[in-house]
């Protein structure tokens, strides 16, 4: 029952394109290596908590509202607190040719999915793990490991973080699905 949304959401068949076309299941070698980090688990991680830490984009309005507030930008503080305690652990890794920095815009290449993303789909993801269906739980899981491939493969860079749109928007769907 799972295996053809498997084979549709695995992008299998890109793969096997890929080979063909470029002799390797990610594409063209040239672009491909200005995009790959080579830093493994250590660059994964590091990935997923720099997407996790860019996901909240609660917009520039929130981070006018708590300037006035509190004297800082509510990105700013996200920002601190991962230059203060992630950082130290994984610097570079996984890291392309931009620094990770929050700002929370709506210019295209630097904003996020916005709190939609943090505060609707992440909860989405985990509840159809504990309490979805056999079939709902599969393509949860697919796209958790989808997440995973990018952050393992792809350098960070605020633009990467649109590969994420396929795995932060289809849990709205799946829910529905429930």
């Amino acid at each position: 029952m799972m295996v053809i949304p498997m084979l549709i959401l695995s992008q299998v068949w890109l793969f096997i394109y890929n080979m063909i076309a470029w002799g390797g299941w990610t594409g063209s070698p040239g672009f491909v290596q200005n995009q790959q980090h080579d830093d493994g688990i250590m660059g994964a991680t590091a990935n997923l908590l720099r997407y996790l830490f860019e996901c909240p984009d609660l917009l520039w309005l929130s981070d006018a509202a708590s300037r006035y507030l509190i004297g800082q930008p509510l990105s700013g503080v996200l920002q601190w607190l991962y230059d203060t305690t992630i950082a130290p652990l994984v610097g570079d890794a996984g890291l392309g040719r931009y620094p990770f920095e929050i700002v929370w815009t709506t210019h295209e290449d630097t904003s996020g999915f916005g709190p939609m993303a943090f505060f609707v789909a992440l909860p989405a993801l985990g509840y159809v793990l504990l309490r979805g269906s056999a079939l709902l739980r599969g393509i949860v899981l697919i796209q958790v490991v989808y997440v995973f491939f990018v952050a393992w493969q792809v350098t960070w860079s605020p633009w990467k973080y649109r590969f994420l749109l396929f795995a932060l928007h289809l849990p709205h769907r799946v829910l529905l699905m429930h």
